[in-house]
């Protein structure tokens, strides 16, 4: 169980820091750095204070003790957290990219074409920018086109995919998305592969159209994987 939490803007010079200080207190034989080791490292789990001082204690099992004290299950784990954190810190929410969704879902090319053309950075802004972070994490409107993941209502049914997904897809295309971005959490992904992974896109019958128009404007299409 975590008992530490991370502040919005998490540090990773920070973060290294506190596993240095713990280390240092083991090294010193701080019994309340024994009891937070014995809490949180599994070797040490259930061990006396005495024992837990008395062992071999490497900076890297300084590091693991600092990360499951954030609930974080290793370091690397809370430091790509921490660096994902820092690169959608660089984002700012763009005011007009609900209504160019809204225009998205229901299909309206022409409502779509129209706020691209008022406002170009909107086929470049970001959006899902607040934790917690999954694959989804800092999509742009290209990538909401494939339908992956389904955003169903809060009624538990979903709207289908427009059957002018294909054409949406070109406005923003046409506009300047970028068919390589990838959006940024983990296991991140490009629009082709959300969309040769979309169920609501193949339940919508939009997939071979989409690919096509994303083929056309240089998207990498693998099926290998």
């Amino acid at each position: 169980m975590p008992t530490r939490s991370l502040p919005p803007r998490p540090n990773l010079a920070q973060l290294k820091i506190q596993a240095n200080e713990l280390h240092q207190a083991h090294r010193h034989r701080h019994l309340p750095a024994a009891a937070r080791i014995g809490a949180h490292h599994p070797r040490y789990r259930a061990q006396p204070l005495d024992a837990v001082l008395d062992a071999p204690f490497p900076l890297a099992d300084a590091q693991l003790v600092v990360a499951r004290e954030y609930g974080f299950d290793t370091w690397p784990k809370l430091k790509q957290h921490v660096e994902l954190a820092e690169a959608i810190a660089a984002f700012r929410p763009h005011p007009r990219f609900e209504d160019a969704l809204a225009a998205l879902d229901a299909g309206d090319v022409d409502r779509l074409r129209r706020l691209v053309s008022a406002d170009p950075t909107l086929v470049h802004a970001r959006t899902n920018l607040e934790p917690p972070y999954h694959y989804f994490t800092g999509a742009t409107l290209l990538h909401h086109v494939a339908g992956n993941p389904d955003r169903g209502r809060l009624d538990g049914t979903r709207p289908p995919l427009p059957q002018a997904s294909a054409v949406l897809a070109r406005v923003l295309l046409d506009a300047g998305a970028d068919v390589h971005a990838v959006t940024l959490g983990p296991n991140a992904g490009d629009t082709m592969g959300l969309l040769v992974t979309s169920k609501q896109a193949s339940d919508a019958d939009v997939v071979g159209p989409l690919i096509d128009v994303l083929l056309e404007h240089g998207a990498r299409l693998d099926l290998t994987s």
